[in-house]
């Protein structure tokens, strides 16, 4: 309620955490399948910076036409679109894609086209989180207001 409330009755941003379990709580009321996923961000990061915590939240969304990464709290580098998973190459027009960076481990990275080639936004896997792991990821704690 809490979040409902600042983002979309205050007219006021958030953070992917708050964001993205809005958007999903939609899309379930509307009848979608979904689940949670987590991510480890990269953007800006060189690419030998060791990995991150898990801080990121978007989401798995299954429609008939396939599995795709759906993300509306990163940012302005965010993809205007669903992206499709699991990501194939992106072709010479595409500004953002999902590809697989570690087939062995089932890594996925999200990533944008900058002037020198494609820039890593985050890295995550498949594996589904609960709701219930988004009661801790409040930047204030008393404001559980992230679920």
């Amino acid at each position: 309620h809490k979040v409902f409330a600042k983002v979309v009755e205050g007219s006021r941003g958030g953070y992917c955490f708050e964001l993205n379990s809005l958007f999903a709580r939609l899309l379930l009321a509307l009848g979608y399948e979904l689940e949670l996923l987590v991510a480890r961000v990269r953007w800006g990061l060189p690419e030998d910076a060791p990995l991150t915590q898990q801080s990121h939240l978007m989401l798995r969304l299954y429609l008939a036409e396939g599995e795709f990464l759906v993300d509306v709290g990163f940012g302005s580098a965010n993809p205007p679109r669903a992206l499709p998973l699991p990501g194939d190459e992106a072709d010479a027009g595409q500004v953002h894609c999902v590809r697989l960076v570690d087939p062995h481990a089932g890594l996925y990275e999200s990533a944008v086209r900058g002037r020198s080639g494609w820039l890593p936004l985050y890295r995550f896997d498949l594996r589904p989180q609960l709701w219930i792991c988004l009661l801790f990821t409040s930047p204030r704690p008393r404001d559980s207001g992230a679920v």
